[in-house]
């Protein structure tokens, strides 16, 4: 499955002392050839703790084909990052309307590790 892959390649990376911060569709590519089911993240320009977040807003956005705060419209940036905020602080009740192999148990352990002083990975299975 392709979210297997994904966590595995951050897993890979943090256990590796980086973190990647830039998770987003366009840093995954699909390989080639005999490695065409092989799933390669790349560009590392930035590094950040929130890596697993922004790959549960990556799946977020697989599922979906978009995310509840893009296309928002407000007549400032700072009116249009305060409607931003307030979306992404109503996520709790996004998570309930997720299909089945995305609901809750990723995003709880985001927010786990979110608030947590060390980086952890659980080892989960995503159904």
């Amino acid at each position: 499955m392709l979210a297997d892959q994904m966590i595995g390649r951050i897993e890979y990376v943090h256990v590796k002392n980086f973190i990647h911060r830039d998770i987003k569709p366009d840093n995954f590519l699909m390989g080639i050839g005999r490695h065409c089911n092989k799933l390669f993240l790349i560009d590392f320009g930035l590094a950040k703790k929130d890596d697993m977040e922004s790959l549960g807003y990556v799946l977020m956005y697989f599922n979906r084909g978009t995310l509840p705060w893009q296309g928002l419209k407000a007549a400032t940036k700072k009116q249009k990052y305060e409607k931003i905020s307030e979306k992404v602080k109503l996520f709790d009740g996004l998570r309930l309307k997720m299909q089945a192999r995305f609901k809750a148990r990723f995003f709880r352990l985001v927010v786990l590790g979110r608030v947590t002083s060390k980086l952890q990975f659980i080892t989960m299975v995503i159904a």
